[in-house]
């Protein structure tokens, strides 16, 4: 891979000038609503189980309302106890300090412009043509409203973007320094995956990079075991933290939102069975997958209860915010039909060179 050496001198300054505008755009006036937006009240609650030990089911894996939790640090026992489930927009907050987990939200939602320029720019692209996708995405509306509520898309969004980023950086080194950073991207996508299963997605992004690339077989296959082990194990560890925080137990229904059987069935081991918990890893997961293989009680949470493969073609409409009486003010999230085409196109495109060039 040729870059020239001003990358080492001026791109680090026009990173960090992506990465500025975009936050100048997103971190303004954070704490505007000053009601939850989309599935904010859920990871309030989220947050709050995790914060007490309280055993709780999602599915969807926990670093989103980990890193949350974190942030709400300081946050008393007897304020979590008043926090009650509640599936809706324009909710309080009841005292949750929400102005940092949208900070949170907004940082890494700024980095993510950035690191397309980043990526533009490992990919053999010139300044200009990378700094062209880095401008759509600084003020593509649907980035910046996920980068200002406290939900963790950004932080997913940017962490398989350093995934990617990563490796492809990779194959400018020999092999030790190579694998210590073909090890950091897995740590990237480890917690990426960690966050929601469709950050998979990066994951197979990186293996097409490596596939397409110009070099020995071996050295092919090598790297990817490298990239996916590590994701792997920051997956599994990530989950095995998470389950040391709760105490031994059933999975509390009045605190989670899905109550179905394979839910009740889970009983969480408690913090320090290191080993029954490295087991309910298997459980938990093939929970997760269960209900999104049947989706009828996921399908019938969702508002409207459309068919999620909708979703990412955006073949409908989101309502994230509002109606706020007595104004009737909202926030409607609409697709644009014509780059999700683009997108899909651009993936099959991406998929056939990587399979040529494995069988060339």
């Amino acid at each position: 891979m040729n870059l020239n050496r001003s990358w080492l001198s001026r791109d680090p300054l026009i990173f960090i000038v992506i990465f500025l505008i975009s936050l100048s755009i997103r971190l303004p006036l954070v704490s505007v609503p000053n009601t939850t937006v989309l599935d904010e009240s859920l990871f309030i609650i989220f947050a709050a189980n995790t914060i007490t030990g309280r055993p709780f089911f999602e599915p969807h894996p926990p670093l989103g309302w980990l890193s949350l939790s974190v942030v709400s640090y300081g946050l008393s026992t007897d304020k979590i106890s008043d926090f009650r489930l509640v599936n809706g927009t324009s909710q309080s907050f009841g005292g949750f300090p929400y102005t940092r987990g949208r900070t949170s939200s907004a940082i890494w939602g700024s980095l993510i412009p950035a690191l397309i320029y980043a990526l533009g720019r490992m990919l053999g692209l010139g300044k200009k043509g990378a700094i062209l996708p880095a401008v759509l995405a600084i003020f593509d509306g649907g980035l910046i409203i996920h980068s200002r509520i406290l939900m963790p898309d950004s932080m997913l969004i940017a962490l398989g973007l350093m995934g990617v980023v990563t490796t492809l950086f990779a194959d400018k080194f020999q092999e030790r320094k190579r694998y210590l950073l073909l090890i950091l991207a897995g740590l990237f996508l480890g917690c990426a995956v960690a966050t929601k299963w469709t950050a998979m997605a990066f994951l197979a992004v990186a293996i097409m990079a490596v596939l397409i690339r110009g070099s020995l077989l071996k050295k092919k296959i090598i790297d990817i075991s490298v990239v996916t082990i590590s994701t792997i194990s920051i997956y599994v560890f990530i989950f095995l933290m998470y389950f040391n925080i709760f105490y031994s137990g059933p999975v509390d229904t009045k605190f989670s939102l899905y109550k179905g059987e394979s839910v009740k069935a889970l009983v969480f081991p408690g913090a320090g069975e290191w080993i029954n918990n490295l087991k309910f890893i298997f459980s938990y997961n093939k929970a997760i997958f269960s209900m999104h293989a049947s989706s009828k009680e996921v399908l019938a949470l969702k508002r409207g209860s459309d068919d999620p493969i909708l979703w990412p073609i955006f073949a409908i409409s989101r309502n994230y915010w509002g109606p706020d009486r007595p104004y009737f003010r909202e926030i409607i999230l609409k697709g644009n039909i014509f780059s999700w085409g683009t997108a899909l196109v651009s993936l099959v495109i991406i998929i056939g060179v990587a399979l040529l060039a494995l069988f060339r």
